[in-house]
């Protein structure tokens, strides 16, 4: 431990770093498995997550905090912004869930003024090598992890498809995801990474991997050759594989999910989640006149449309109802216009991270910190579970480094480090 420590830094002040890093890892995978234990939602998820990280930041540094003021004026526009569409929103919906929305409020605005600065500033001080380092253990821990809960779910020890301390695949690819891009940046040999995490996502059967899989390849490679031969020969390779495996294996799971028509709606209850915050968004939109909802309030208020009417036959009727499936149609039934350019902002620089990451040279921290932000696009458009995830932290503090790099018009950058 002590060699990993100072394999890339000096001394006690890189050992503090590590130790930091390490701290607010733990604290964000302490805070799902209490949710899984306790079957508990993701914002009271994340009000325990805030609760240790605020002690977390108290105890150990408040002292050195520091806020860029662009950020700090961005953080206040933001949080009035959509607090002046949630009291308009009152005037059409009336004041059913307005303390939740208040509060929701509160929190993201707490997220945004203490802890994406802070975040920042731990990774930042962090050297490039502890950094890698660290991170490729816990990608590592969190995909054998997810081998032996398949083994455990094969077994019949794990019910469904339960991750052991997450909830469901999903969460799970959301979690894993900003880390697989991460290493595969961060790595000569990528094909380490990549080939055991394309065998999970065929054995556990989950689309949201496979998208989280294919965002991490296209987001750090620049060829598209390369890239294009790189799945051809994973799939080459699986295909043997699992032409030796005692069980026969179909790919219908992924076909039923990727198919959007109404034949396939009725075999894939994920499917009729996705089309219902669909469909949630565009008749909010029209019901509000474009207002919106209100933050927070999707599921209290609104229309629900068909989709939602056939999984309440289906007596499934809570499924998915506060959160749209997708947190796009979340942003948009709630916040209306102000929704919809929010997203727009995040598409251009979602390009723009691309750009960035495939063809600058960038300190450890940078390429982690747009990894989180170039991974959320699978929590707005593939599968989302509200905004306070586990993510949310790492996402703020992405959006506090490009706001601080673009005022500054220049990047920190270092030559690549492969350990």
């Amino acid at each position: 431990m002590k060699a990993l420590i100072l394999a890339g830094g000096s001394g006690k002040g890189n050992y503090k770093m590590v130790y930091l890093v390490i701290s607010y890892f733990t604290i964000t995978v302490l805070s799902t498995a209490y949710a899984t234990i306790y079957s508990t939602s993701s914002y009271n998820v994340t009000i325990l997550e805030l609760i240790l990280l605020s002690l977390f930041v108290i105890t150990v540094y408040i002292a050195r905090y520091k806020i860029n003021i662009n950020f700090m004026l961005f953080s206040l526009f933001l949080s009035i912004i959509i607090l002046i569409q949630t009291l308009l929103s009152t005037f059409i919906y009336g004041q059913e869930a307005l303390l939740r929305s208040l509060l929701s409020i509160i929190l993201l605005f707490a997220c945004l003024f203490i802890f994406a600065p802070v975040f920042y500033r731990i990774i930042h001080l962090c050297s490039d090598n502890s950094l890698i380092k660290i991170i490729k253990i816990i990608f590592i821990t969190l995909l054998g992890l997810g081998f032996i809960a398949l083994f455990l779910q094969y077994e019949g020890i794990l019910r469904g498809k339960n991750m052991l301390f997450i909830r469901e695949p999903s969460h799970y690819a959301i979690l894993i995801t900003p880390l697989l891009i991460f290493v595969i940046k961060n790595s000569k040999f990528k094909f380490l990474y990549l080939l055991p995490s394309i065998i999970l996502t065929l054995l556990i059967q989950n689309t949201t991997l496979l998208v989280g899989i294919i965002l991490a390849i296209f987001v750090t490679h620049r060829i598209a050759t390369r890239m294009l031969f790189s799945a051809i020969l994973a799939f080459i390779l699986i295909y043997g594989i699992y032409s030796f495996l005692p069980f026969e294996y179909s790919f219908s799971y992924f076909i039923d999910r990727f198919t959007l028509n109404y034949k396939s709606n009725t075999a894939s209850v994920s499917v009729l989640v996705y089309l219902s915050g669909l469909e949630r968004a565009y008749l909010s939109l029209l019901d509000s006149t474009f207002i919106g909802l209100g933050f927070n309030r999707l599921g209290f208020v609104g229309p629900k449309g068909y989709y939602q009417d056939v999984l309440s036959n289906m007596g499934l009727g809570d499924l998915n109802l506060y959160d749209g499936g997708a947190n796009s149609f979340k942003l948009i039934s709630e916040l209306g216009v102000v929704g919809i350019f929010i997203l727009l902002i995040y598409l251009y620089y979602f390009v723009k991270s691309i750009n960035i990451i495939k063809s600058t040279s960038l300190r450890s921290y940078q390429v982690l910190l747009y990894s989180y932000f170039l991974a959320y696009f699978i929590e707005l458009f593939v599968r989302g579970v509200g905004y306070f995830s586990f993510n949310l932290p790492f996402f703020l503090s992405s959006i506090y480094m490009i706001i601080k790099n673009r005022n500054n018009k220049h990047l920190n950058i270092k030559k690549s480090v492969y350990p």
